[in-house]
């Protein structure tokens, strides 16, 4: 059994389902903890709905690549898109002490992603976007 797995899906809503029945499977099959499972899972259909609604300027079809390496402590999760450059870290935090009816929307998805992993590291190349994120195993 491998410790890796990569997905390459086309950038359409409805290619998550898949991407992420495929991730289940694989994490189920290495005994990982519901908390790493639910975080990895959050992570991918936030930064994956992201990409395919705001990533591209055209209705062409592109790849996005979802890699997953394990690690004895640690999980990392790799996205990879033909987007343009669009670093999420670089996204202002939300206020999340504004009442509801007064806040901007968006942003709060990139928030919670931000809150429950471990490390994110974004660059750019090769006319991709790359963005690591490391999840504890526990």
């Amino acid at each position: 059994m491998s410790d890796s797995l990569s997905q390459t899906i086309g950038n359409t809503l409805e290619s998550l389902s898949p991407l992420t029945t495929e991730v289940n499977r694989f994490m189920e099959q290495h005994a990982l903890s519901h908390e790493a499972i639910f975080r990895v899972n959050l992570a991918i259909e936030e930064i994956v709905t992201n990409i395919i609604k705001y990533g591209y300027d055209d209705t062409a079809p592109h790849a996005i690549t979802v890699a997953l390496d394990l690690f004895p402590d640690t999980i990392r999760l790799r996205l990879k898109d033909d987007g343009h450059p669009f670093n999420p870290l670089h996204t202002p935090e939300p206020d999340i002490y504004v009442p509801l009816d007064q806040r901007k929307v968006g942003g709060l998805g990139l928030h919670l992603v931000r809150e429950i992993v471990d490390r994110i590291v974004y660059r750019r190349e090769n006319d991709a976007n790359i963005l690591e994120i490391n999840i504890a195993r526990k």
